[in-house]
């Protein structure tokens, strides 16, 4: 009975408060994981190949292949996204705390890129939902062109002037 108890927190462990607290604290920090923006970067390719095949079947007329293309594209945007979130974000929140001007442009990049993940999801159940004809065909390639801008250009921010803030 006694090592359940230490498991779930009760009874003596040997260690102090603070020290147990901080212990506590240390194993539930994000750690710093080499491999993470070089992840980060493949997805940005991976992203941009997926928008060129949905260019592609608009291109070559192929409307009823856009659905399911979008569909990949969200589903390897929200992968991406919650790494992001998860993983990098939440590392930079804990460790560049005590590097205020730094943290905020985080923090910034970070609200940013919510509206912009919801003006993609937007276009995407839109587009899924009404299809794409080829009365509609126009329409589609200007949201698209606009979404694929705003991607490419919040993308390129990342990667100079974000990415470079994860370091361990």
């Amino acid at each position: 009975m006694t090592s359940i108890t230490r498991w779930f927190g009760f009874g003596a462990t040997g260690k102090g408060t603070s020290e147990k607290l901080k212990a506590d604290k240390a194993a539930a920090s994000i750690s710093y994981s080499p491999q993470l923006v070089p992840a980060l970067l493949n997805d940005h390719v991976e992203l941009f190949k997926l928008y060129g095949d949905i260019e592609a079947a608009l291109g070559e007329g192929q409307y009823d292949l856009i659905p399911n293309l979008l569909s990949s594209f969200k589903t390897r945007l929200d992968v991406h996204l919650l790494s992001e979130n998860l993983r990098f974000y939440c590392y930079l929140e804990e460790n560049l705390v005590p590097h205020p001007e730094e943290l905020e442009t985080m923090k910034g990049f970070r609200r940013e890129m919510n509206d912009i993940a919801r003006a993609t999801v937007n276009f995407v159940r839109k587009w899924k939902t009404a299809g794409v004809t080829p009365a509609s065909q126009r329409s589609f390639g200007q949201e698209a062109t606009q979404i694929k801008a705003l991607l490419q250009e919040r993308m390129q921010r990342e990667e100079q002037g974000l990415y470079p803030l994860y370091t361990p």
